[in-house]
């Protein structure tokens, strides 16, 4: 169950990872995990079927405390248990939607993309759509 069923015309995570694009050029180091930013769309629906339209500022909010994206790229050494951090086998995937607190990633733009670069001990949550927190 999603807090706020938001209006998708496109899925959201094909969406950043068709215009982030070919990424092979780079390579994330370290313990990073590069994340594309969640943006919500200008409108949601209700429980009932209501669409109710989102404001712009309302949807800038977003790009400073935006706290869902989908992971783009991982650094060699993410999740990877050393000295100080024991992961007992957690790990997340290109592909996943996870959270963060949008004050623990270093916000850069990849082709026109809001991105943020995330420490692996930074995510907080796996989520199965970027609807399901608020």
């Amino acid at each position: 169950m999603t807090i706020l069923a938001m209006h998708h015309e496109n899925d959201p995570k094909q969406a950043i990872i068709d215009a982030v694009g070919d990424l092979s050029p780079a390579t994330v180091m370290h313990n990073e995990l590069l994340v594309g930013v969640y943006i919500r769309p200008d409108s949601y629906k209700t429980k009932t079927g209501h669409e109710i339209f989102l404001t712009q500022n309302f949807r800038e909010e977003d790009k400073f405390q935006g706290k869902v994206g989908v992971v783009l790229a991982k650094g060699p050494l993410a999740f990877v248990d050393d000295a100080d951090i024991q992961f007992h086998g957690q790990d997340v995937n290109v592909g996943d939607w996870i959270v963060f607190h949008s004050g623990d990633g270093w916000s850069l733009t990849i082709r026109g993309v809001l991105c943020r670069m995330v420490r692996d001990n930074a995510v907080r949550m796996i989520v199965p759509t970027p609807d399901f927190v608020y």
